[in-house]
């Protein structure tokens, strides 16, 4: 019982740091692609400044 255990739980958690990641990543990348977008626009906004 102990042998097919280990391997299951390894499993398990592979799937718990994987499945839980890719579920929260898809939501929040949206938010992430903003937050790129006004950061870029800040940079842009600092060189126009400079020049």
């Amino acid at each position: 019982l102990p042998k097919p255990k280990i391997p299951d739980i390894l499993k398990k958690e592979g799937q718990e740091k994987t499945e839980p990641k890719s579920k929260k990543i898809k939501p929040p990348e949206r938010n992430i692609e903003e937050q790129l977008q006004e950061i870029q626009n800040r940079l842009n906004e600092l060189q126009r400044r400079e020049v």
